[in-house]
């Protein structure tokens, strides 16, 4: 995650550098090129000398309030910087930047008060007979407002790097980005603000499964309180909170809570996503898995047939889709090839590990995993898993898998023979 670090320095090295150059820099309003203001000077282009003539600004409110948040804004970026720089070769494992990021709220506010201010009061500040629209803005003045977003950019990178690599199961690789990402909105949202919770969420995910559960716990908590004081929040955030928490209670072995958990994410997957949705689906497969650590074989494979039903029908989708050519079918795909190749393995060893082997169950995983691979460009994965899915539906005679089984083997089985273009 080198290049995350790097990024990020230098995001805090370019935040800096642009609200410096919009509190030092000579415009923040321009008069037809001629003449233009900043916050400490009016400045006018002399012609005979080639120079410009600056005389010191004339003291308003609003203007020394532009120049007090500005400067503050400065202060608390460097402070933020120099502090980040610190924490990044001091703190353990799993720490988070609350100082750091506490810092950064605050330039960006800084910032982001004195830009309105000088947005709302310019007439007030210039004190210039001339009408304002002979003039315009300046450059520094479009600085102060770009440092705000630049920060809300970032969070979203941070969140896609992060949930990319939880999702390849390189939880130590996620680490840094989710620790960003957190930090990042904090410097946005301010603390305990619900919009912490999907960050909050991740750096809990990274930390599960390096095994470092006190930290985690103490994540969720904080997640949870978030949600407790914002009612209002959407359905999405509690489904991703409650599985969240199932899992964590799976990890130490609370089982019964982890149940109720999940009970509640698929209530709320259901709600956002549809009842059918393969969002849904994993509440029912993390169900499943507690019943299966419990003993409770059938609810567990009653669980597990539901899940893989919706797969199934989810990939033939996708199937089908890609066979007519259309572009980007793979990026339907909700979830990456490896967590869903993960999700199926583990039914399809559940099923092959049980005396009362169920051959329908069999196919259906395998034929998944088989249109999964063939999806994802791994013919030699599809032609596994495409056989296994066969051996098992011939057990069943005459049934409807059996053909779209067949079929997805012949293709496979074409791509692997037929010559690569131009060959002959």
């Amino acid at each position: 995650m080198a290049y995350v670090l790097l990024f990020v320095t230098l995001l805090h090295l370019i935040t800096l550098a642009m609200l410096f150059i919009a509190t030092m820099e000579k415009s923040w309003w321009v008069w037809d090129g001629m003449e233009n203001s900043d916050l400490w000077y009016n400045c006018r282009f002399d012609n005979f000398t080639g120079t410009w003539l600056c005389a010191s600004s004339k003291e308003t409110d609003w203007l020394q309030a532009v120049q007090v948040l500005m400067v503050l804004s400065v202060a608390f970026s460097s402070v933020s910087f120099l502090v980040f720089l610190g924490q990044l070769f001091t703190m353990s494992k799993g720490g988070l930047f609350y100082f750091t990021g506490l810092c950064q709220l605050f330039a960006g506010l800084m910032a982001f008060s004195a830009a309105l201010i000088y947005t709302l009061h310019n007439k007030e500040i210039l004190q210039d007979p001339r009408e304002l629209t002979s003039g315009h803005f300046g450059y520094c003045f479009i600085l102060a407002w770009v440092c705000v977003p630049i920060l809300v950019e970032l969070i979203e990178i941070c969140r896609l790097v992060a949930q990319n690599k939880l999702s390849e199961r390189k939880h130590r690789e996620a680490l840094p980005a989710a620790q960003f990402c957190l930090r990042c909105s904090i410097d946005v949202h301010g603390p305990s603000n619900v919009q912490l919770v999907p960050a909050y969420l991740l750096l809990a995910e990274a930390n599960m499964g390096l095994g470092d559960l006190a930290l985690v716990t103490e994540l969720l908590s904080q997640a949870e309180w978030a949600v407790l004081k914002s009612p209002d929040c959407g359905y999405a955030v509690h489904h991703q909170l409650q599985r969240s928490l199932g899992r964590l209670h799976m990890a130490t072995g609370k089982l019964e809570a982890a149940l109720f958990n999940f009970a509640n994410d698929i209530y709320y997957a259901s709600e956002e996503y549809g009842l059918d949705s393969t969002v849904t689906c994993g509440g029912y497969f993390l169900m499943a898995d507690v019943f299966a650590k419990q003993g409770k074989t059938m609810i567990a494979r009653s669980l597990y047939f539901q899940v893989a039903d919706s797969w199934h029908c989810h990939l033939t989708k996708l199937f089908k889709t890609h066979l007519q050519n259309v572009p980007n079918s793979k990026m339907l795909l909700e979830a990456s090839y490896v967590e869903v190749d993960e999700l199926l393995r583990t039914m399809l060893e559940f099923e092959q590990n049980d005396p009362r082997k169920n051959s329908l169950q069999i196919a259906l995983v395998a034929h998944c995993l088989a249109m999964l691979w063939f999806l994802g460009g791994d013919s030699a994965k599809a032609l596994q898993f495409g056989n296994t899915a066969l051996q098992a539906i011939q057990l069943i005679p005459n049934h409807d898998l059996t053909e779209p089984i067949q079929g997805l083997l012949q293709l496979v089985c074409g791509q692997q023979t037929d010559p690569h273009p131009g060959s002959e």
